[in-house]
């Protein structure tokens, strides 16, 4: 149940890093 917290947080960490 954390995969969805995880891939949430990476895709908005890409996000936001760019």
């Amino acid at each position: 149940m954390r995969t969805l917290l995880r891939g949430v947080v990476a895709s908005e960490g890409l996000k936001g890093s760019r």
